[in-house]
């Protein structure tokens, strides 16, 4: 008995968190009259929402500004931050813990506190309504950093001074 009630209160909550996602594509298919029913199921399906997205929304821009936007953000993270992370973690020199304190103090500090200050670098940049503004802040973030820190610093120095007696410079030790 327990069990089934287990099971009955984990179907209505799976219900109720997927009711909205279900309402939401049948509410794109319903005629505008019946949009602001909570009914599921509409009086009549129709495309003439999706046609009229397409046809008075730049629906095709935006989707390439974002896969490109993302693609950029991504590749460009992967490389600097496999970069800083194997600097912060393997390289010696002085300055290597203020940097990786500096980076995580970052971390601690809203994404609104230096909106502004950006907004006015962009400005006098020049970068405002360009693909630059958008790529060139987020190209190195610290979580990343932390993370590929975090998995040099659990490399074996073995396998790095392998790569290094087998002719490997830092480069070609982190790829």
């Amino acid at each position: 008995m327990k069990k089934i009630l287990v099971y009955l209160f984990l179907t209505i909550a799976a219900l109720s968190f997927i009711y909205p996602f279900i309402w939401m594509i049948m509410a794109s298919l319903s005629p505008e009259q019946d949009i602001g029913n909570l009914i599921l199921f509409p009086s009549k399906i129709t495309f003439g929402n999706y046609q009229m997205m397409i046809s008075k929304i730049p629906i095709w821009r935006a989707l390439f500004n974002s896969m490109f936007v993302s693609t950029i953000n991504t590749g460009f993270s992967l490389v600097f931050c496999t970069m800083v992370g194997y600097a912060l973690s393997r390289m010696k020199f002085k300055i290597r813990n203020l940097i990786f304190f500096i980076i995580i103090f970052t971390m601690s500090l809203p994404f609104q506190i230096t909106l502004i200050p950006n907004y006015i670098l962009m400005v006098k940049l020049g970068w405002t309504d360009t693909y630059l503004s958008l790529t060139v802040p987020f190209m190195i973030n610290t979580f990343g950093i932390l993370m590929f820190r975090q998995a040099f610093k659990g490399m074996p120095q073995a396998l790095i001074d392998a790569a290094r007696i087998d002719g490997c410079g830092e480069l070609r030790i982190i790829f």
